[in-house]
Formats: C-alpha cells, sequence, structure tokens
C-alpha cells in the first residue's frame, strides 16, 4: 500500500486534520481526528490531544478533560507527547473549570508518578503554590515553594524569593 514510514505518514493524516479543524464547525474538527483514529489506531493517543485542545480552544473543559484523560490512558505509540504533559494539562483543565482542589491533586500526582521529569515537578509544584495563595492556604503554599527549594535548580531563587514575601503572611 503506502511505502512512506508510518512517523511520516502518521504526522501527515494528523496535519490534515489540524487543516479540518480550523473549521469554525467544533464537530467537523473532532470528527477528522476521529476518522484518523479509525484508520491509524496507533494514533489514539495524538488524536485525543488533539480533540482535547479543540474542546479546550471552544471553552468546553469537561470534554477537554475527558479528551486529555482518554489520551493518557493511550499507548505512546507514535506520539512525542509524555505522559507528564498530559498529567500537567490535565490540572490546567481542572484549573479552568475552577476545581482547585482536583487542579492541586493533578499537579501533585506529577511529582510521584514523574519524579525524574523535574521541569514539569517544578512547574507543578509553582502551580500549587499559586493556587494555594489565591486561597490564602499560607502555610500550603509555603510548603509548596519549600518542595522547589531542595532541587536547587534557576527555580529556587524565586520559591525562596515567594517564601520571604509570605513571611508576612
Amino acid at each position: 500500500d503506502d511505502k512512506s514510514p508510518p512517523e511520516l505518514l502518521a504526522k501527515a493524516k494528523l496535519a490534515i486534520a489540524e487543516i479540518f479543524s480550523q473549521d469554525a464547525d467544533l464537530s467537523v474538527g473532532v470528527q477528522a481526528y476521529l476518522d484518523i483514529l479509525k484508520k491509524t489506531p496507533e494514533l489514539r493517543r495524538s488524536v485525543y490531544i488533539k480533540i482535547a485542545e479543540i474542546y479546550e480552544k471552544n471553552k468546553q473543559h469537561l470534554q477537554a478533560l475527558e479528551a486529555y484523560q482518554t489520551a493518557l490512558a493511550a499507548e505512546q505509540s507514535l506520539s512525542e507527547v509524555t505522559n507528564v504533559e498530559i498529567q500537567f494539562a490535565i490540572g490546567d483543565v481542572y484549573e479552568s473549570l475552577r476545581q482547585r482542589e482536583k487542579a492541586i491533586e493533578a499537579y501533585l500526582k506529577i511529582s510521584y508518578l514523574y519524579p525524574k521529569d523535574l521541569s514539569w515537578v517544578i512547574k507543578a509544584y509553582l502551580r500549587v503554590a499559586r493556587i494555594f495563595e489565591e486561597q490564602e492556604k499560607w502555610e500550603e503554599a509555603r510548603s509548596a515553594y519549600q518542595k522547589i527549594l531542595e532541587f536547587e535548580t534557576e527555580e529556587s531563587k524565586y520559591a525562596e524569593e515567594q517564601l520571604e514575601r509570605l513571611k508576612e503572611k
């Protein structure tokens, strides 16, 4: 049938679906991705990530959340998107839904499910700290910043500054 490498063919199919998803009609974009899935099941993760992005763009956060969760459960296969990236996106969607406790839970999962992905762990702690500050939960915010200090990275200086600022609270 086709002699192209499977990765190239997969990227081409996704690019075509992306063009269709630019359509003003949300269902056309989603259907374009679902049609790819029928013929190329190894793109399951990538397809559901793209569907989630369409829903997010259209402020349909519950559908986006469901699509991200489906993507996370799918095998990585040809997708370049990692589990930790999807987990972070799930936290973002919960924030968009103003479900702060679930957002915190989603972000904190990153630190124990993907501890080797340090940059994502730090980003997650920063998000958690910000949410706690918005809720005026100063002790919890301090705790999140304290975790960042332990990594001794570039963000440690920022965490230190935030801890200083929080001393007043």
